[in-house]
């Protein structure tokens, strides 16, 4: 029996030993696998930051993009809105001495016929009104150079006072298409001469 027991020691420490010797290889081998990890993981750290990176520029480009494209967006729609004026600029500058003409008409007609030209003249005015067309230059309101074409200056007691208007001028929204031709009056000096 102690040969068995010998035999059997001698079977555990082999046993053991290899158990080590596995255990040892085994260890070694994970020890170069966690390394190979480690590396690996550094790697996919350092792609992962220049994926941020690259991630981060295309973003910017986008935005960048999405700025001009905005900008043009509104470039476009203001040249269409100022082509469109030019346009309606161009014809009511054609029609303006047709009315001239309907009101000359209407000041040299009798009452009867006056009414139908009055409404005719009140049509056209409706229409271009609805187009953004508006009147200036009456009799009162101050001097304007801008809207104001002084014809004549009389002498009265204000100063830069429209007091006739020879032609109406007209607005197309803001801007004045034709200034109003107006008499304007220029106020007396009173130098005090005596007395």
């Amino acid at each position: 029996m102690s040969k068995d027991v010998g035999k059997k020691k001698r079977v555990a420490r082999g046993y053991e030993r290899k158990t080590k010797q596995m255990l040892i290889e085994e260890i070694e081998k994970l020890k170069a696998e966690n390394e190979r990890l480690k590396e690996e993981n550094e790697g996919l750290r350092e792609n992962n930051e220049k994926l941020k990176a690259e991630n981060e520029g295309l973003r910017q480009r986008l935005l960048r993009t999405m700025a001009d494209f905005d900008n043009y967006r509104k470039w476009v729609e203001k040249e269409r809105k100022n082509l469109e004026l030019s346009a309606l600029e161009g014809v009511i500058t054609d029609i303006l001495p047709v009315l001239d003409s309907i009101d000359i008409a209407i000041q040299s007609m009798d009452e009867e016929n006056k009414k139908g030209m009055i409404m005719l003249r009140d049509m056209m005015m409706r229409v271009l009104e609805t187009r953004g067309v508006k009147p200036v230059g009456k009799v009162g309101e101050k001097f304007d150079p801008y809207k104001h074409e002084a014809v004549e200056v009389v002498k009265g007691d204000d100063d830069d006072v429209v007091v006739d208007v020879l032609r109406k001028g007209y607005t197309l929204g803001t801007k004045v298409i034709r200034c109003a031709r107006v008499v304007v009056s220029k106020a007396e000096n009173d130098n005090g001469g005596g007395g």
